[in-house]
């Protein structure tokens, strides 16, 4: 979902940033926060409020909001016509391995636990 954002954005504000970039750690905070401020710049180009500091920090860690806040720009841009996207298959198996490794990392967390109390 960010990927797609940041090649919309890259479309919209004519920069050229790689995304994957997003996936190395530490570097892609930076990547996300330069990506959400792109996104503010491009609402106000289309007489959007610009987004404050504290929405683009909460776009990066809660990325439903950031997808709200794209969804805004683009209800605005395209005049109340922005199109229905489905979520693709690849997007679900994504969703779905995040997921498991979340579960196997709370699985692990535990069993540590447990061990440590032993």
């Amino acid at each position: 979902m960010l990927w797609k954002i940041r090649e919309e954005l890259n479309r919209e504000t004519g920069k050229n940033e790689n995304p994957i970039m997003l996936l190395v750690p530490i570097y892609n905070i930076i990547v996300l926060y330069n990506m959400w401020q792109d996104l503010s710049y491009a609402r106000q180009r289309v007489g959007q409020a610009a987004l404050s500091t504290g929405e683009i920090i909460l776009a990066m860690f809660v990325w439903p909001y950031g997808v709200h806040l794209m969804n805004q720009y683009w209800d605005v841009r395209t005049g109340g016509q922005a199109t229905d996207a489905p979520i693709g298959s690849t997007e679900r198996l994504v969703i779905i391995i995040g997921i498991g490794l979340f579960l196997l990392c709370c699985i692990g967390c535990i069993g540590l636990n447990v061990i440590a109390n032993a």
